[in-house]
């Protein structure tokens, strides 16, 4: 029996279909009708923003919300070219997205011929911007090039692909054999040898710190279990923003920019990093150099040698092994004799370890018994300290400037918080096997745990305090009104890099997308849109500058016809804030940095939507209350000059 004869735009549909797409965001064109033909009866909904690159940010927001791949679809020639810029984004930023789009006829001549939307070449053009450009030879050879893509999105490191299929295959009916599915493929995994020395590494590190990226996203609660364990802090880049709540003790949140936390980092005795490349785009400087180990988890090899290269490589799924690591730390503190720097015995041990037992204790709230080998550690000190310890209501209290309880909040009153590095209450007497003052000398030099995250955000915020102070109160007024789950999108904007990323608080059910590496101006608004067309009843906000908005502005009439309830908080500083600042900080008189003023909320307003401005963090929040509720995107401008 023979297969019955499909056109090319009807596979690729089926193929998409197939693959579990159920939503796609691109503009018909006169080259891809017979695509749009076929997505209704495949049950595949559209959205049409008014540009294709907004059609891509759309896609990489979606994306990176669902974990599913974008999928964006675009005509011949200038279309394609116009997204090429979040083609970009996404590989900088390992984001899933395929691309569809028509393609000269397959005997079409190298030479030039003059038909409409002629290239020399697409592939070659998208090619310097995605993992690769697929141009199909036959209808068949669609759904082996759509299993490709989607097979890299699941096994290897995502980052977005181009499926090209001439025009005259997109309207010839042929027979085809089945369909292709991506194959179900393992991830790789490290040698054993590997973990258990990483393992090691980490349980018995002194001075321990992780530093997560985007590629750790998918082990955010075994992250978070090894955080704990440690008693180790966290810092995160922009991408891996959220994935250990910032309001834990031990986060430190998107600091890696800070010089303090860079040098606290380059003297930390073992560094995991999982799913980050450690680049520039990070760290806002050269690659920090390290004095201790570095063992790095990642999908993708290439990352054990590039940047900072890795003492112990690890390569692999980030949560497989994170929690194998994991496993090894916890099969250390239960018995294992290879995890001295987790107890400190009355007869040795050193002051770093008995700080890190104390605050593991501590964050982790434990009830476990004395030490295997009989002697009365740290932890039996501190369990014998029960009382001085919890809250009146039994909730452990975290030690160290500002102590909070293991829940997050304050202890309620007669509470006694443990002293200055959570080694005692002030004024207790000493007892055997309690760390002496000689001992709690040696723990201030090393700063471990939550004593060195609270000295570290201090000195982060000291660094750029008067910088920063014009957004923060208005950042907190955006945080008083947001949800735990909300999702926040931002631009390549001041108020975005140097304002919400290391202050604007969220937690693992939040996500913060933000245009790393590549840094497209104009990917806020859209990436909302896509953020909010698959989660319709999480809360969405677009934060950008005046600048960066107005890339891609007209996509207010894409959320405008789509009724989405989308804030779209603007600080206008008149231009190009970052490029003013590095001209004038070059000593070269600022040129085409300043914009002619703009009634963004009339804008808004004329694309259906609505406007507002807010002079104070009173007014913002009212204001993003009232968006929140009404359908359309709601413009918001914060004049910045009120804002400093």
């Amino acid at each position: 029996m023979s297969a019955m004869p499909l056109t090319g735009g009807e596979m690729v549909v089926r193929a998409l279909a197939l693959h579990g797409t159920v939503r796609a965001f691109g503009i018909p064109g006169t080259h891809n009708l017979e695509i749009y033909r076929h997505l209704a009866a495949y049950g595949i909904a559209h959205v049409a923003p008014r540009h294709e690159q907004g059609a891509g940010y759309a896609a990489d927001g979606y994306a990176r919300v669902t974990g599913r791949p974008g999928v964006a679809i675009t005509t011949t020639g200038p279309a394609l070219l116009n997204i090429a810029a979040a083609v970009g984004q996404a590989y900088s930023d390992s984001v899933p997205l395929l691309v569809v789009s028509p393609g000269m006829p397959l005997r079409h001549p190298r030479q030039a011929t003059g038909l409409l939307h002629e290239m020399r070449s697409q592939t070659e053009s998208l090619r310097g911007v995605a993992a690769f450009s697929h141009r199909v030879s036959s209808v068949d050879e669609i759904g082996a090039a759509v299993a490709r893509a989607f097979t890299l999105f699941t096994t290897e490191r995502p980052r977005p692909v181009h499926i090209e299929i001439p025009l005259d295959l997109l309207e010839s009916a042929e027979s085809a054999a089945p369909l292709r599915l991506s194959p179900p493929v393992q991830p790789a995994a490290p040698r054993a040898e590997q973990l258990a020395r990483a393992g090691e590494a980490l349980r018995t590190a002194s001075r321990p710190a992780l530093v997560l990226g985007g590629g750790a996203r998918g082990a955010a609660s075994e992250l978070c279990s090894l955080v704990e364990e440690l008693a180790a802090p966290v810092v995160t880049t922009a991408n891996g923003k959220g994935i250990v709540d910032e309001s834990h003790p031990l986060s430190l949140g998107v600091s890696l920019h800070s010089p303090a936390v860079q040098k606290w980092l380059a003297n930390c005795d073992v560094v995991l990093a999982v799913g980050t490349e450690l680049a520039e785009s990070d760290l806002w400087s050269e690659p920090v150099p390290l004095g201790g180990t570095l063992v790095r988890v990642d999908l993708d090899p290439a990352q054990m040698y590039a940047g900072i290269p890795a003492h112990i490589p690890l390569v692999g799924d980030a949560r497989e092994v994170v929690s194998a690591l994991l496993g090894a730390c916890r099969e250390g503190r239960s018995g294992s004799p290879a995890a001295p720097s987790l107890r400190l015995a009355t007869g040795g041990g050193t002051a770093a370890g008995a700080h890190r037992a104390v605050e593991l204790r501590l964050v982790r709230g434990d009830e476990s018994g004395p030490d295997t080998d009989g002697t009365e550690g740290a932890e039996a000190v501190e369990d014998r300290r029960g009382a001085g310890l919890r809250a009146a209501d039994g909730r452990r209290v975290v030690a160290g400037p500002g102590a909070v309880t293991t829940d997050g909040s304050a202890p309620e009153a007669g509470a006694e918080v443990v002293a200055e590095h959570g080694l005692g209450t002030a004024g207790a007497d000493h007892e055997p096997g309690d760390v002496t003052a000689g001992q709690r000398m040696g723990v201030a030099e090393h700063r471990t745990g939550v004593a060195a995250v609270a000295e570290l955000r201090a000195a982060r915020d000291g660094e750029t305090r008067e910088r920063d102070a014009r957004w923060l109160p208005y950042l907190h007024a955006i945080r008083s009104v947001l949800d735990s789950d909300a999702v926040i999108t931002s631009d390549s904007a001041q108020c975005c890099y140097y304002g919400a990323l290391p202050h604007l608080p969220i937690g693992p059910d939040a996500r913060y997308l933000h245009p790393t590496g590549f840094g497209t101006l104009g990917y806020a608004l859209p990436a909302a849109i896509g953020a909010k067309s698959a989660h319709p009843d999480r809360q969405v906000l677009a934060l950008s500058g005046d600048g960066g908005l107005q890339f891609s502005i007209q996509e207010l009439a894409t959320a405008a016809q789509l009724r989405l309830p989308l804030p779209v908080v603007v600080f206008d500083n008149g231009g190009y804030g970052e490029i003013r600042d590095e001209m004038a900080a070059r000593g070269d008189t600022p040129a085409a940095v300043d914009l002619a003023p703009v009634d963004l909320p009339g804008i808004a307003r004329a694309y259906g939507g609505h406007g507002a401005s807010a002079t104070t963090p009173e007014a913002l929040a009212a204001a993003l209350t009232r968006a929140f509720a009404t359908p359309g995107p709601t413009v918001i401008t914060v004049p910045e000059e009120t804002s400093r």
